[in-house]
Order: C-alpha cells, then sequence, then structure tokens
C-alpha cells in the first residue's frame, strides 16, 4: 500500500511539475502591447491580432508595424489593419470574404511591407470615441495575397500593436482593477499579520500542535504573494502596456495555490479535524482527496492559457474552460456538504453554531466564482472581466476574514467547538 502511494504520489508530483512549468512558459496575452508571429488566413486573407475596449469621450490611439523574418525580391508589398467597433465586428464574423470585412472596417491602416526583413515604420490611427464604451477588434488583412507572391510564407510576418486609451495603457476592460487588488493587498496584509501573532503565541505556550492556523496561514501568504506579484504587473502595466509576464504568469500560480489550500483546508475540517478525536492522516482516500482537488485546480490553470489572444476570450475562463471550472468547483462543493453533513452527526448539539458559520463562509468562498460566472453573461463582454474580479475578491476576501476570526478570536465558535476534543486530538499536549 506504501508503495503505491508512493508511486502515486511521484507520478502526481511529475504531472502537476510538469503543468507548473508550461503554464510558466506561457507569455501573458493581455497587454495593450501585443507582438508576434503569425499567418494570414487563406480562406479570408484576415487574421485577427488584438481586442481594445474604450470608454465614451475617449482617444483610441494604434500603432502598428510589421516585417518579414526573411529577405527576398519583391518590390514593396502592401497589408492593412482593419479596425472594427463592436457592432461592426458582428457582422464581420459572418462573412469569410475579405472584401467585405474590408468594408465592414471603420478605419484602415495602410502598410508597406519591406523586402530587406527589417521592421516598417510605425504607422498610427487615432479614434475618437463618443456615444458609448466600445470593444475595437484588429485584424491583419491581405485581399489580394500580395505577401505571398512568388511562394513567400506568410507565416515570416512579424507584428507589433500598441494601443493606448486616453494615454492609459489600460483597456477599458482592466480600468479599476489596479486600484481593487492594491485594497485586497492591504487587507491580506492585516489578515496575514493577525494569524501570524495568533500561530505564533499558540506555538509559544505550546498548547496544541494541530491547528487550522498553519494551512490557513499558508493560504494568505500565498494570496498575499499573488496580490503583491499582480501590484508589481500592473504598476509595470501602466507604463508600457506590457508588463512583467513572469509576475503574472506567477501571480496566477500562487493564486490557484491558495485556492487549493484554502478549499484543502475547509474539506479537512468538515471531516472534523480538530473538531472530533479521528485522525485523518490515517485515512488513505484523505490523501487522494487533497491531491484531486490540487490536480483538478492545475489543470484548469493550465487550460485557461490554451486560447489565450482569441477574440472571444474576454477573461481567463471564458467559454468552455469557465464551464469546467464551475462544474468542477460546484462538485466540491457538493462533497463538502456530503462530509460536513456526517462530521454533524458526530460532534455535541452546542457545537453546531459553528459549524453552520463555517458552512456559510465556506460555501461563499467556493460558490463566489461560479456565482459571478454565471451572472457576468447578463452583462456587455468588455463588463464581464471586471464583474468576476471585483466581485468573487470581494466576497472572497468576507470569507477569509470570517474565517480568520473563527480560528483566532479566543471566545470564538470555533475555540469553544474544538476544546471539546482537547486531550483527545492526536498530536494535542494535554493529558
Amino acid at each position: 500500500m506504501e508503495k503505491n502511494g508512493a508511486r502515486v504520489g511521484k507520478s502526481c508530483t511529475i504531472f502537476i511539475a510538469t503543468l507548473l512549468f508550461c503554464f510558466l512558459l506561457s507569455p501573458g496575452i493581455d497587454c495593450a502591447f501585443v507582438e508576434g508571429s503569425t499567418s494570414i488566413d487563406t480562406v479570408s486573407n484576415t487574421k485577427y491580432v488584438a481586442r481594445f475596449a474604450v470608454n465614451k469621450d475617449s482617444l483610441l490611439h494604434v500603432k502598428v508595424r510589421t516585417r518579414y523574418q526573411q529577405h527576398h525580391n519583391l518590390d514593396y508589398v502592401n497589408i492593412h489593419l482593419l479596425l472594427m467597433n463592436d457592432a461592426e465586428w458582428d457582422m464581420a464574423l459572418e462573412t469569410d470574404i475579405c472584401e467585405n470585412k474590408k468594408k465592414l472596417a471603420r478605419f484602415n491602416v495602410l502598410i508597406h511591407m519591406r523586402n530587406d526583413g527589417e521592421w516598417t515604420r510605425w504607422e498610427q490611427s487615432r479614434v475618437r470615441i463618443i456615444n458609448r464604451p466600445q470593444v475595437w477588434y484588429m485584424l491583419l488583412c491581405d485581399c489580394n495575397r500580395e505577401t505571398s507572391i512568388g511562394g513567400y510564407d506568410m507565416k515570416a510576418l512579424d507584428f507589433e500593436l500598441e494601443m493606448t486609451n486616453d494615454e492609459s495603457h489600460f483597456s477599458h476592460e482592466y480600468w479599476g482593477v489596479l486600484p481593487t487588488t492594491v485594497f485586497a493587498l492591504l487587507v491580506f496584509s492585516y489578515l496575514l499579520g493577525k494569524t501570524t501573532l495568533k500561530l505564533y503565541s499558540e506555538i509559544k505556550k505550546q498548547e496544541e500542535y494541530q491547528t487550522p492556523l498553519t494551512p490557513l496561514l499558508v493560504a494568505i501568504v500565498l494570496e498575499f504573494l499573488q496580490l503583491v506579484l499582480g501590484v508589481l504587473h500592473l504598476i509595470c502595466f501602466s507604463y508600457d502596456g506590457r508588463g512583467i509576464w513572469i509576475f503574472d504568469d506567477l501571480h496566477t500560480i500562487f493564486s490557484i495555490l491558495a485556492q487549493i489550500s484554502l478549499i484543502s483546508l475547509m474539506i479537512m475540517i468538515s471531516q472534523g479535524w480538530t473538531l472530533t478525536f479521528g485522525n485523518l492522516a490515517e485515512k488513505d482516500y484523505f490523501k487522494m482527496e487533497l491531491g484531486a482537488v490540487f490536480g483538478v485546480h492545475i489543470f484548469i490553470g493550465f487550460l485557461s492559457v490554451i486560447d489565450n489572444g482569441e477574440w472571444y476570450k474576454y477573461h481567463d475562463f471564458e467559454g468552455f474552460q469557465g464551464l469546467l471550472l464551475v462544474s468542477l468547483r460546484v462538485g466540491i462543493f457538493g462533497y463538502f456538504l456530503l462530509k460536513i453533513r456526517e462530521t454533524m452527526n458526530h460532534v455535541p448539539r452546542k457545537n453546531l453554531k459553528f459549524i453552520k458559520g463555517f458552512i456559510i463562509s465556506a460555501s461563499a468562498y467556493m460558490l463566489s466564482f461560479p456565482m459571478f460566472w454565471l451572472c457576468s453573461y447578463f452583462l456587455n463582454p468588455h463588463m464581464r472581466l471586471k464583474f468576476i474580479h471585483f466581485g468573487n475578491l470581494f466576497v472572497q476576501m468576507i470569507a477569509i476574514l470570517i474565517l480568520v476570526n473563527q480560528v483566532t478570536k479566543k471566545e470564538s465558535t470555533y475555540n469553544k467547538a474544538s476544546m471539546r476534543s482537547q486531550g483527545i486530538l492526536p498530536n494535542t499536549k494535554s493529558l
């Protein structure tokens, strides 16, 4: 049994490490500065490259340049950057004919490609947005297939695209994300200090070694780190439109690990950990449960970057990935309810007050993303990211704050409930 467990653990470790490595190497694309190599679709002779949302009464400024990766013998070749607002884009999706897309475009930026493999000059376009917030879509276009004359491969085409929103690098989809992230960082700084002091006092008194404060502190540290990295990335982004992709990826990874830590803690408590005399470490299925929670979240995080850069992806969990995450999160929540119901049958009646409060905070944490994800589809696409970000962040902060108060205050319902098992819990000092 131990050998099989060790093999499973080793396989899971290798699998998770591979996913983390792949995720870390995936560059972020939610940028006001977009660069890459591309090929133009041979059917429509166009290629979508970027999306940018602009508020009303704002100025959209777009700069673009391109180059071949190798020399060729042709004279100057022309391609176009088409700019379409959301209404025009909906109509453009209905046709594969290049000329029709070109006619629908509100603005058409002509680019003269050089034959020496060097960058073209920066071509620019300015759009004043008046009536309402708009999402603008950019496509590279070669209706006459000039770039493929003589057999030259369009995959050798590089491009750089820079967009600003009234001189701000933030798309309207991201406005407000930086200040709310800073606010969340301040809240978690307080929670980190409070939890650390409480755990230190318990260790100093040597009253109890088995406490939810330890995994709770791990989750808060991970949340704190992901917020620090997120703030640093957004600050850099505000200056150059790119940010620091390693900060962005680590921010996402730490966020996933924080969710894993906190949900694992909630499942542990739901099975009576520190509330009854049962020792979870002796249950074979318990390690499999934690491994499943870990693997599922890492896998979903990896899936979230697969179709980055597509026009329909307004946030990391748009479409299939979001539906899968919602289904898995609801499934984990159902398992949590099943286990805590079993635990309620084995604890004194007076201890149910803590369990009921714990169910509320755990439910808010686990179901906040599914709730806001579903509600976001009633909003305009460019509002979804902010709605999910603000709502999910606020509800989860409240849930964690309640949980911290439950396990740190001396007269809390948790301390009253767990004290009943003092002396018979594994690894406790009394008796």
